[in-house]
């Protein structure tokens, strides 16, 4: 607290010295900005807002050519319709109670240069969410300043931060993460009160972070512990997957599949607080649906795989002049196979193994069932023939039994010549 004023008024003396004359200036308007000229300064303080309908707030820059600098006390104190709020770059000072009581206030965005942030500056936000450190140059978390902002869940403090003054994040009811660099070298005992039980502060192994979390019981993760590296490069590499053509060659099952783990793996990446258990299954997952990824295409080189397993186990099935193309058909089907167990086969090797397959599959004929006199038509001569070799102990090869086994039972019974004969005279 006495930093903090300390800092608050070199701030003001700055200013003031730039000057030689104090002026008194009248308060002005300016698109809903109530401002005021900091005596002889040439610089703008914010000390009000008339608007009552807007809800998304930019700071400007400068009015009439005067940098703004500062947030007035009180400046936006119970405004009800601001939902969100940007500043410019050069604001160096939000003081006492600016923001208090903002209850539609849902996400604010701290500037780079941010000096000074005053004590209860952002009291009973009770809508705010998210936070935005992006200051380097704010030392101190003055007493109060998100006090009673029971909706604000996670919050990343800047490495400029050395202070945390009391109750800063008191009656923060939702606040579950919130990271505290090792520059922090002051923490009051009162900086979470009443704040929800199960809060988790991420720091540094040893850093006064992780001896104020071991003292007051607060679960602490070491974010040295945590190795993003893998998981990073991971997504950098399957990027080009899905800025271009590439998915739309891949079954919609598995592009999807692909699609939503890449995504769940850079938002795991990119939130400062996943663990490194997340990492890893986020890792896992996104490797897992790359390599799941399916070519449309995959499945017709499935099904010729299917039919040429067939062929090559089942020569009796083709005609005699044929079947010696087998032996080319064995290694076509080697081939495919090698493709077929590829992780991530191109579309170029699919199609250059579904062309061989049909290729030599279209070089083989398959005999006609029944056609035992092999005349090309099916007839009562062929029931003539089957029966002369039955009983004459005709030494049936495996070809003949699939060309004349009727009821499919693996060998030439009198029951396929009967059934043989009905079939004939019925059809």
């Amino acid at each position: 607290m006495k930093k903090t004023k300390k800092l608050l008024a070199i701030v003001m003396c700055m200013v003031m010295m730039m000057s030689f004359t104090v002026t008194a200036w009248a308060d002005s308007e300016y698109n809903g900005f109530v401002y005021k000229i900091i005596s002889g300064a040439n610089v703008v303080e914010i000390i009000g807002f008339n608007d009552t309908e807007k809800e998304n707030v930019n700071v400007p820059y400068a009015i009439g050519g005067m940098a703004v600098i500062q947030i007035g006390q009180s400046a936006f104190m119970n405004n009800a319709t601001v939902r969100n709020m940007t500043f410019s770059k050069n604001l160096l000072g939000i003081s006492d109670n600016a923001m208090y009581g903002m209850k539609a206030l849902e996400s604010v965005t701290l500037p780079q240069n941010l000096k000074i942030l005053g004590r209860s500056a952002f009291s009973y936000c009770s809508a705010l969410e998210s936070v935005n450190f992006e200051t380097n140059s704010l030392s101190v978390i003055s007493d109060y300043t998100f006090y009673g902002c029971t909706k604000l869940n996670s919050v990343i403090l800047s490495n400029s931060i050395v202070e945390l003054d009391d109750y800063c994040f008191a009656q923060c009811m939702s606040l579950d993460k919130i990271y505290i660099p090792d520059s922090v070298s002051v923490i009051a005992d009162t900086v979470f009160y009443s704040t929800k039980n199960g809060l988790t502060i991420y720091g540094y192994k040893n850093s006064q972070a992780y001896y104020y979390a071991l003292n007051n019981k607060i679960k602490f993760v070491n974010v040295a512990e945590k190795s993003p590296d893998e998981l990073a490069q991971r997504i950098y590499d399957l990027k080009y997957m899905l800025y271009s053509d590439k998915l739309s060659a891949y079954t919609d099952e598995t592009a999807n599949a692909f699609i939503v783990a890449y995504q769940n793996a850079v938002a795991v990446n990119e939130d400062f607080f996943s663990i490194q258990s997340e990492i890893n299954t986020a890792l896992a997952d996104l490797n897992s649906a790359y390599s799941s990824l399916r070519l449309k295409s995959m499945d017709t080189l499935d099904t010729l795989i299917i039919q040429a397993e067939d062929a090559v186990t089942k020569p009796f099935k083709y005609t005699e002049s044929s079947v010696s193309s087998l032996s080319y058909l064995e290694e076509v089907l080697r081939q495919a196979k090698e493709v077929q167990n590829i992780i991530l086969p191109s579309e170029s090797q699919v199609q250059n193994a579904i062309q061989n397959l049909t290729d030599q599959m279209s070089i083989l004929v398959e005999v006609v069932r029944y056609d035992i006199n092999n005349d090309g038509k099916i007839t009562l001569s062929d029931i003539v023939m089957l029966n002369k070799r039955f009983i004459s102990d005709y030494d049936f090869t495996q070809r003949d039994i699939y060309i004349a086994d009727f009821n499919n039972d693996s060998r030439i019974t009198l029951a396929d010549i009967v059934l043989f004969q009905r079939y004939i005279l019925v059809r």
